[in-house]
């Protein structure tokens, strides 16, 4: 599984090194049709030339995350402590309100980077929402009261990316 990942960020940074802006690059990959787990598995992320990344994981409605991935490098010794507090997952989307997901505080598989996970119900309406936004999609990952991570991500091409996601995964029927 690390090894899918390595070779979907290599596509990532492909990407990247392409885009002629700061601007968030949004990208959609699927992967192979897994009957075990419900279908393919679907990703559309938005990558930052900071390192911060947003993005949407799913087989199915059923296997759907919301992903935020900060460039901080995991301390063993604060991954403890840090596993160990409750931690959410704030999204904004365009000028609407503050909508905050209970999530997991968890390492990218490489274990080179933090990364704010939730499969909260709400995350296929998140997603629909997103792939309509017009201004911003922006994650925060808070701990007892406080902002740890904040980044506010450009939506152009986020329609292209989620498109495919929400038909792939089943996510434009209604819960």
């Amino acid at each position: 599984m690390a090894g899918r990942w390595a070779w979907r960020f290599a596509s990532v940074l492909a990407v990247l090194i392409s885009a002629k802006s700061a601007d968030a690059a949004w990208f959609h990959t699927k992967g192979n049709d897994d009957p075990f787990k419900g279908g393919a598995e679907h990703i559309a992320m938005a990558v930052e030339l900071d390192g911060f990344s947003a993005g949407f994981r799913c087989t199915s409605l059923d296997d759907l995350t919301l992903l935020f991935i900060v460039p901080e490098k995991p301390e063993p010794e604060h991954l403890t402590l840090a596993k160990a507090l409750p931690i959410k997952l704030l999204v904004i989307i365009d000028d609407g309100g503050k909508i905050e997901l209970d999530a997991a505080l968890e390492t990218t598989p490489d274990r080179t980077s933090y990364r704010v996970a939730s499969s909260d119900e709400r995350v296929a309406e998140i997603a629909r929402s997103a792939a309509s936004a017009r201004r911003r999609f922006a994650l925060a990952g808070e701990t007892l009261g406080k902002i740890m991570w904040s980044k506010s991500f450009n939506v152009s091409g986020s329609t292209r990316a989620l498109k495919p996601l929400i038909a792939g995964c089943g996510l434009s029927r209604s819960e």
